[in-house]
This record gives C-alpha cells, sequence and structure tokens, in this order.
C-alpha cells in the first residue's frame, strides 16, 4: 500500500465515524416523546397509583369504591413539592412519626416490588413517606382536596 492509499483509508474512516457520531447525538437529543415520558416515569419519586393493583386503608379498615377512587384521584392530582431528605438512623422517625394523626395507608406496586405510602395529612399539605425495595423516602405533597373520608374520622372520635 501506498501513502495515498493509506490516506483514503483513514479519510474513510473518520467521516464514518463523525458520521455514526452525530446520528448517536441527534438520537439522544432528539428522543421520542414516549421514550423521555418513560425515563422520567422511571425515576419519579411521587408515582402514579393505578386503582386496580392499589390497597388503601385508614386504621386498619381497608377503603372500597368511591373512597378508595378519591383518595387515588387526588394523590394522582397532587403537586410534588419537596423532597425531605431521610439519613441513615432516621428512617422510623419518618415511619412512626410522633404528634401525628392517622396516617392514609396505601399498599401498591411498582413493577413486581411492593410500595407502601403513609399520607399524614397537615394544614397546607401532605407530609408522604414511602418504603420501596427497604428503603425510606419522604417529601411533601400538595394535594389540597385530599381529606380523610367521614367513615374514617368516625373512630377518631370514641
Amino acid at each position: 500500500m501506498n501513502q495515498m492509499e493509506m490516506k483514503q483509508k483513514m479519510s474513510i474512516t473518520a467521516i464514518i465515524v463523525t458520521v455514526v457520531l452525530a446520528l448517536m447525538k441527534l438520537a439522544v437529543s432528539c428522543m421520542p416523546n414516549a421514550m423521555a415520558d418513560w425515563i422520567t416515569r422511571k425515576f419519579a419519586m411521587h408515582i402514579r397509583l393505578a386503582d386496580a393493583d392499589t390497597t388503601v386503608s385508614i386504621q386498619g379498615r381497608v377503603l372500597e369504591g368511591t373512597e378508595k377512587e378519591q383518595i387515588i384521584q387526588e394523590f394522582n392530582a397532587g403537586q410534588f413539592l419537596k423532597q425531605q431528605h431521610v439519613y441513615p438512623g432516621t428512617e422510623q422517625l419518618f415511619l412512626q412519626p410522633q404528634n401525628a394523626d392517622t396516617p392514609i395507608i396505601i399498599e401498591t406496586k411498582k413493577g413486581k416490588k411492593p410500595v407502601k405510602l403513609m399520607l399524614y395529612k397537615q394544614d397546607d399539605h401532605i407530609d408522604v413517606v414511602k418504603q420501596y425495595k427497604k428503603k425510606v423516602f419522604a417529601y411533601t405533597l400538595r394535594a389540597d382536596r385530599l381529606t380523610l373520608p367521614v367513615h374514617a374520622m368516625a373512630g377518631d372520635a370514641v
């Protein structure tokens, strides 16, 4: 091979590599909406609940029908406000907080793994504690219309 043939092979290789890298960059930066939504949902802290595989309970009483649907709908419509950092060793403070009312407990699945959500109603927001894969996450949610059903509050008056 002479030098001319070597230069041609090298420039063809450089052009091919440049075109392939440009196509990869274009594919990543112009991702389809469905793919971008999937990635966003995969790493979202505030998950969307489906009625079929979700159990909602208050004080050990499982809610059914319109009460359950209302809580799920309001939870899904809630706005994520901020994450609360859970440091190692402080998980029990979030799982069993002092001075807290009776939580709404929601059990669902994310993929094949169970997820447990505990909702603690405050004056102007909802504190959500999420147990997933032996980890505890906590965040604040704004869900203005999310309230305890009347039947559940009747048990507190005793």
